[in-house]
């Protein structure tokens, strides 16, 4: 799980554009190694922020739909790989809502937090694929 660094929405290289307000948009990636499924989930600073609350949001709704989709069985572990990120993936907010989740569904959820600047994951291959995918079209 990882956030993509900020895009600013709409892009153009028109010098008039340039100087003009534009909306900021957050894509928090997910991503199942075992089945090679990546998830974005993308809102505008109009609609969220990023805080705690947020993270813990999208993160819960990313776990429920992947024991929907994947009919994972009650007992089962789910193990979560995150980036260092402090404000992202070690809050007690965060905490809170793994604990409710994993009490509910009767499933076992394990967080790995990786070493802060020295992770490389999945989701940053597909902020890459992203970012020179908005690159090339802006030529």
């Amino acid at each position: 799980m990882d956030l993509q660094a900020v895009q600013l929405c709409p892009r153009s290289n028109v010098s008039t554009l340039y100087f003009k307000t534009k909306l900021a948009v957050h894509n928090f990636t997910g991503y199942d190694i075992k089945r090679g499924e990546g998830y974005c989930f993308i809102w505008t600073e109009t609609e969220g922020g990023l805080t705690a609350n947020e993270f813990a949001s999208v993160i819960i709704r990313m776990l429920e739909l992947f024991i929907e989709k994947n009919n994972i069985p009650e007992g089962s572990e789910i193990v979560l790989f995150s980036d260092g990120c402090t404000y992202q993936n070690r809050s007690s907010t965060l905490s809170n809502a793994l604990l409710n989740f994993s009490m509910v569904k009767k499933v076992k959820v394990v967080q790995k937090i990786l070493e802060k600047g020295h992770t490389r994951m999945e989701p940053d291959s597909m902020h890459s694929v992203i970012e020179r995918k908005i690159k090339k079209k802006r030529k």
